[in-house]
């Protein structure tokens, strides 16, 4: 799940602690370097429910149903990956690493040891993200004084994370609860890419040694900047009824594979 994993990491998940509170709206602006275009992503925050809204596309996550849907905006579609998705998908991965094993027991043997140390076979696992590690420069982005931590990912990139005390921005404790429920549903479907998840929040507060949200992240690959993600503001607001749900008119598609 490695295309989605960073998606999430810069556009920084929150959820809010109860349902009696008010709901929460982080905006943040995310600088894309390879085209010079700057957007705008609005994390929209429930008790049990988080909505990350970009240009054309949103995601959606259902904690009471246990549901992530991609809401594709342009085409006015969606993918919901619920339960019955994540078992399909699961036995379509198993299926695909049994037929590979079976193929490669004809082929010659330095050609199956090559497949088997690059991964292709399913048997290799991925390579572990590294922890944050304490770079000891702080700085001021917008409102809030935050440190910078640094974590090299597996895939070879590097993020760079300015992070605030949690309360220091407005939020509790509990405005992580489903946003770490997220997480932990994506990496028990996905066994393999625990490991590279990179929004692990209670390895992060580990860490980095306090509760803290990124206010800013930094993504570079090879000393090139890739993606600048600002935080702009945090809102306390009550939002509409249907913040959460699929918009009307929009078709499901199913998942590229699954279709039966």
């Amino acid at each position: 799940m490695r295309p989605i994993i960073p998606l999430l990491a810069i556009a920084l998940g929150i959820t809010a602690a109860s349902a009696a509170q008010a709901e929460v709206q982080i905006s943040s602006e995310t600088f894309n370097a390879a085209s010079g275009k700057t957007s705008q992503i609005n994390m929209y925050i429930a008790a049990d429910r988080l909505k990350m809204d970009m240009e054309n596309m949103a995601v959606i996550y259902r904690d009471d149903t246990g549901t992530v849907y991609n809401v594709m905006k342009d085409r006015h579609q969606y993918m919901a990956f619920d339960q019955a998705t994540q078992q399909r998908m699961a036995a379509m991965m198993s299926a695909m690493k049994d037929q590979m094993r079976q193929q490669m027991q004809s082929m010659p043997e330095a050609q199956r040891k090559q497949m088997e140390a690059s991964g292709m076979a399913g048997m290799a696992a991925p390579k572990p993200d590294g922890p944050y590690k304490k770079t000891g420069q702080s700085k001021v982005v917008g409102a809030w004084s935050c440190q910078v931590f640094r974590k090299l990912l597996g895939s070879g990139m590097t993020v760079d994370s300015c992070f605030a005390p949690v309360s220091a921005i407005g939020l509790t404790h509990g405005d992580l609860t489903a946003l770490k429920a997220l997480t932990e549903r994506m990496r028990k479907a996905m066994p393999q890419s625990a490991q590279t998840n990179s929004m692990d929040i209670d390895a992060q507060t580990q860490e980095i040694g306090f509760e803290g949200f990124p206010v800013e992240t930094v993504i570079s690959a090879n000393g090139t900047l890739r993606t600048t993600s600002t935080m702009k503001s945090v809102q306390h607001l009550s939002l509409p009824a249907d913040t959460f749900e699929i918009p009307a008119g929009y078709t499901r598609q199913e998942m590229p594979g699954l279709r039966q």
